[in-house]
C-alpha cells in the first residue's frame, strides 16, 4: 500500500469511530456523564481526521488534482466547528476569553477561504464551490460581529455549542454518505448518492437549526423582537432565492439531470 492509501484507510476507520461517538453523545442525556465522555471522544476522533485529511490534501495538491483547494478549505471550518464546540463550554462563564485571538484568526481564515472557494467556484462553474463558502463567508463574519457584540443571554455558551455540533454533524455525514458508504456498498455508488451525500446532512442540519435557534433566541432581552425578525426574514430570503434560482435558472438550464450532477 502506499502513503496515500495508508492514510486514507485511516481515515476511514477514524470516521467511523467518529460517526459512532457523535450519535451517542447525540442521544444521551444532555449534561450526563455518558454525553460528556462521548462528547470528548467524538472530538478527539475529529481531531485525528482532521490530522489524516491535511496530508491527504497535501498529497492531492502535488499531484494537480483541482480539489485540493477545497479539501483545504473543509478542514479551515471543520477545524473551526471543533474549536467552537470545545471551547464554547470551556469558556462559558468567560466571554472574552471564548472570543480572543485564535477565535478572531479562525473568522478571518473562514472569511478568507469562503472568498477563495467562491472565487474558485465561479472560474470553474463548480456550483458546490459557490454554495459552500458561503458557510465561510457568514460563519466568520458572523463570528468577527460576535466579537463586537457581546451577548446579553446567560445561554449564549450553548448555542456556540450548538452551532460547532451542527458543523461538525455536517462534516461527519458527508464524508461517511460520500466516502465510506460506498466502498462499502459500491453498489450504491453514482452520482445520485454523490448529490444526496453534499446536500441530505446540510438540509437536515439547518432544518434542525431553525427552531433551536428561535427557541434559544426567546431567552434574550431587548434585542428579542430584532433577532426573531432577522431569524424568519433570513430563513424566508433563503427559501424563495433557492427556489426560484432551481425553478428559472439551474433546472431549466441543465435539465433535471445535469442539476443533480452539477450539485
Amino acid at each position: 500500500m502506499t502513503t496515500y492509501e495508508i492514510i486514507r484507510s485511516t481515515h476511514g476507520l477514524i470516521g467511523v469511530l467518529a460517526l459512532a461517538t457523535f450519535w451517542i453523545a447525540g442521544l444521551s442525556r444532555k449534561g450526563s456523564p455518558l454525553h460528556k465522555l462521548a462528547g470528548k471522544a467524538y472530538l478527539v476522533t475529529m481531531a485525528a481526521i482532521l490530522a489524516t485529511t491535511l496530508p491527504m490534501a497535501i498529497i492531492i495538491l502535488a499531484r494537480g488534482v483541482k480539489v485540493a483547494p477545497f479539501l483545504f478549505y473543509l478542514i479551515v471550518i471543520t477545524a473551526t466547528a471543533c474549536w467552537i464546540s470545545w471551547r464554547a463550554i470551556r469558556d462559558k462563564r468567560d466571554y472574552r476569553a471564548y472570543t480572543g485571538r485564535t477565535y478572531q484568526a479562525l473568522a478571518l481564515l473562514n472569511l478568507a477561504g469562503g472568498a477563495w472557494i467562491l472565487a474558485l467556484g465561479v472560474a470553474q462553474g463548480q456550483l458546490v464551490y459557490g454554495v459552500f463558502s458561503l458557510i465561510g463567508l457568514y460563519g466568520g463574519y458572523d463570528m468577527l460581529r460576535s466579537v463586537r457584540r457581546p451577548p446579553s443571554d446567560p445561554r449564549w455558551w450553548l448555542r456556540e455549542h450548538f452551532r460547532g455540533m451542527i458543523g461538525n454533524g455536517i462534516a461527519t455525514h458527508i464524508a461517511f454518505l460520500a466516502i465510506g458508504l460506498p466502498r462499502l456498498l459500491p453498489q450504491l455508488a453514482g452520482s445520485t448518492l454523490q448529490t444526496l451525500a453534499w446536500l441530505l446532512p446540510l438540509a437536515i442540519a439547518l432544518g434542525g437549526a431553525f427552531p433551536f435557534a428561535i427557541r434559544t433566541g426567546t431567552g434574550r432581552d431587548g434585542s428579542l423582537g430584532a433577532d426573531l425578525g432577522l431569524i424568519y426574514a433570513l430563513n424566508t430570503i433563503g427559501a424563495i432565492a433557492a427556489s426560484l434560482a432551481a425553478g428559472f435558472i439551474i433546472i431549466p438550464a441543465l435539465g433535471l439531470h445535469g442539476s443533480l450532477q452539477a450539485l
